[in-house]
């Protein structure tokens, strides 16, 4: 302490900022160090990229985990860039594990100034054998109950019955909520065999399930969904009624994703925590 001592009291001031400025700097690093070695990527989560051809558009994000009591939940958040707007959907549901009951609700939006703003809101309660849809917007408020069968595919359950599809080969009718449209409509689920498809620049073979609506009354779109051998969704396709790729869903890893879109998983907490803290 004593060349302490002998320095002036300006000295001993600038002495004493510097050490505060050097801990400051270790600290930073360490949080850097620490921010870098805790990966974004989620339990559970799948992260695709979406083109339009040859030009990227956006990325879409699922994730499904098991629930407590044995019951499964998960979310969905999809970020496409149309011209000059961003538009974003992002989904929470659960599913029960006597698959009897279950929860949705799906949000369409936007990023306005940084902030997520949902124009639409729907919300699927299922307590089979009725399911409650109710729909919010600008224009008010519209609810629904239908009664539906066994063949009702709950959210939760539709990449999973894809995947039987892929496996078994064999077709699957049945019943899903369009949210759009506030309605549980006919369903086909249909394999269509082995398909070639460019991964990382090798062909790769998958097995091909195509998902239309039979009734003419639905305004949604066509989509092919291509699994690999263990049952995980690699690419998925929007059709157009005669039968052109329109948009294309293809999986990838989160830091792929993060080199087109830097702040993707970010988004995403934004997106969730919002919805969590409503």
């Amino acid at each position: 302490m004593e060349p302490l001592a002998k320095l002036t009291p300006m000295a001993r001031r600038n002495l004493l900022a510097v050490i505060l400025l050097v801990i400051l700097l270790a600290l930073t690093g360490a949080a850097w160090v620490i921010s870098r070695s805790i990966s974004p990527l989620r339990a559970g989560e799948t992260w695709y990229l979406a083109s339009d051809g040859n030009q990227l558009v956006g990325w879409h994000v699922v994730q499904r985990e098991t629930a407590a009591g044995g019951g499964s939940r998960g979310y969905s958040v999809e970020f496409l860039r149309r011209g000059t707007d961003t538009l974003v959907t992002w989904t929470l549901w659960q599913f029960g594990a006597d698959q009897q009951r279950g929860e949705y609700v799906s949000r369409l939006g936007a990023l306005r100034r940084g902030r997520p703003l949902a124009d639409v809101v729907t919300e699927i309660v299922y307590d089979a054998p009725l399911v409650a849809l109710t729909n919010v917007n600008r224009a008010g408020r519209r609810t629904r109950t239908v009664e539906v069968g066994e063949d009702y595919i709950p959210e939760g359950r539709l990449r999973p019955t894809i995947a039987d599809v892929a496996r078994t080969g064999e077709t699957f009718q049945g019943s899903l909520a369009v949210d759009a449209q506030l309605a549980v409509v006919p369903v086909i689920l249909e394999a269509e065999g082995p398909a070639l498809h460019r991964l990382n620049d090798q062909q790769v073979k998958l097995t091909a399930v195509r998902l239309t609506w039979p009734s003419a009354d639905v305004d949604a779109p066509a989509q092919r969904y291509l699994v690999d051998d263990d049952g995980s969704i690699v690419v998925i396709q929007t059709l157009t009624a005669q039968g052109r790729v329109t948009r294309t869903l293809t999986r990838t890893a989160l830091d792929e994703v993060r080199r087109h879109y830097p702040r993707a998983h970010l988004i995403r907490n934004q997106l969730l925590e919002a919805t969590q803290q409503e």
